[in-house]
């Protein structure tokens, strides 16, 4: 099944994120791709929950190994100091789009 939207990632980090707003129906260990501005990485879809609100569909999705981050300037610097996570606009595909 192919398909294509804008959501929102929070809690984002090197292995992964939660990603918000979808609504696609998805599955647990559903391969789909993530593109964070121009650069895109496949992810596994962990756990889903239906917000049944604004949220819509959320799907905590873990980054295959293989697969570089798409996001590291959004990581805290591993110097002890922290971050605020940061809401940001991505787009998510299933694997079979050419991801």
């Amino acid at each position: 099944m192919r398909f294509s939207q804008v959501a929102q990632a929070c809690n984002v980090s090197g292995r992964g994120a939660l990603l918000s707003g979808l609504d696609q129906p998805l599955r647990p260990e559903d391969l789909i791709g993530v593109q964070y501005r121009k650069r895109r990485a496949k992810f596994r879809v962990v756990w889903l929950r239906d917000s049944r609100g604004p949220d819509k569909i959320l799907a905590a999705v873990e980054r295959l190994e293989a697969e570089a981050c798409p996001w590291p300037e959004e990581l805290p610097v591993l110097t002890g100091t922290t971050k605020e996570p940061a809401e940001h606009a991505l787009r998510a595909e299933d694997s079979a789009s050419g991801l």
